[in-house]
């Protein structure tokens, strides 16, 4: 699919949005990412749209609103930042592992790919927004890191009501969670932009609130997808798994190379401010467009044998995290999830494989995502 969407140059598709155009070349791709100007988020950047009426912050806006919203959330996610998250994270991350090497198998979907980042970013006191234990969806399910991944999935890939319905459970527990800081500030998140400034004025609280509901939508959920793409590969491919667990160095490499073969995030919508020529096709002002940061990262053009997957691929200039001004804030963060469950997995369970008959569903929409992961070893 990729390579036909790469060798079409520009397609067009009636599915949603009233119709939209897809950019799937890696120069494309990568040029657009750049244009603000003419490619902009401020109509939203998923397709279909989620349930929420308001806008993401920062991501589903332009600069120069762009750039002073980021400049707050900057320093919330530096290297030294980061850095000093590594030891709690890791910590979850071999605790959960440890359990899980206790037995013989387990599906890794839920036992981990989501509960480590869903546990590990939200127990950390610095994010501020302790949802262990917390049903977020009375609805759902009682076991509450499903419950949350399913309420985050609704909110993501949902339409219409369901979409809205899940919004606003997560914008009320945000409001329980910004009064309770109100009363006890803490070193966190919540904290930080209850305090931010952002031209001489405080935050509103629907700023806060779309911001932190952006890390509901960003955060866990693209980092368990990207998971449980990057460990279904692995399972099938035991000589990796072999040069890994004997030689860590090569992680960090190899994570990178997952991101760009593997990379959850299908695509990203901009809207056209103008009319504008891609690849010889007018694209019309005011028209949904699709970057398929997908597709791009699997192009010949820039990637030499793009369809293989090379553990120690250098350079790589993946655009597994976006590209230009709009590019993830929080991919230090992301990476150091990926790495230390990389890192932590492959000191105790260095062969693994799938069970045989189990289904492997996928589920696709903005991020691509197992349903269900059999490990066995």
């Amino acid at each position: 699919m990729y390579r036909a969407l790469r060798d079409a140059g520009v397609t067009y598709s009636e599915r949603q949005e009233g119709g939209f155009y897809a950019l799937a070349r890696y120069e494309d791709v990568h040029a657009a990412a750049r244009d603000w100007q003419t490619f902009s988020s401020a109509g939203g950047i998923t397709i279909p749209a989620t349930g929420n009426p308001e806008r993401f912050i920062p991501i589903e806006y332009d600069p120069p609103q762009l750039q002073e919203y980021r400049k707050i959330l900057a320093p919330l996610f530096t290297p030294k930042k980061t850095n000093e998250m590594e030891a709690e994270l890791r910590g979850i991350a071999r605790d959960i592992i440890d359990s899980i090497a206790t037995g013989d198998s387990c599906e890794f979907v839920n036992d981990y790919a989501y509960l480590y980042p869903i546990v590990g970013m939200y127990r950390s006191p610095w994010m501020g927004t302790p949802l262990e234990g917390v049903k977020l969806d009375p609805e759902g399910p009682d076991d509450w890191p499903q419950n949350l991944r399913n309420s985050v999935q609704t909110f993501i890939h949902g339409i219409g009501e369901p979409s809205a319905r899940i919004a606003g459970l997560i914008i009320e527990y945000s409001k329980k969670v910004l009064a309770h800081r109100r009363e006890n500030p803490a070193d966190d998140i919540p904290t930080y932009l209850l305090n931010a400034e952002i031209n001489g004025r405080k935050l509103t609280e629907t700023e806060i609130l779309n911001t932190m509901l952006l890390q509901f939508n960003a955060g866990p959920p693209t980092v368990g997808a990207a998971l449980s793409g990057m460990f279904w590969f692995l399972a099938q491919r035991p000589e990796i798994q072999t040069q890994l667990a004997e030689d860590p160095a090569k992680i960090p490499l190899a994570m990178e190379e997952l991101l760009r073969y593997l990379g959850p995030t299908q695509a990203e919508k901009r809207t056209t401010t103008q009319a504008v020529t891609v690849a010889g096709q007018q694209i019309p002002a005011k028209c949904p467009v699709a970057l398929v940061w997908a597709a791009a990262n699997r192009d010949e053009a820039e990637f030499p044998n793009a369809e293989e997957f090379v553990l120690d691929r250098f350079p790589n200039r993946h655009i597994a995290f976006g590209m230009g001004v709009h590019r993830c804030i929080g991919s230090n963060v992301a990476r150091l999830l990926i790495q230390t469950s990389l890192e932590e997995w492959f000191r105790r369970i260095p062969k693994f494989s799938i069970r045989p008959g189990s289904p492997t569903p996928w589920e696709v929409g903005v991020s691509r995502s197992l349903k269900n992961l059999e490990l066995i070893w």
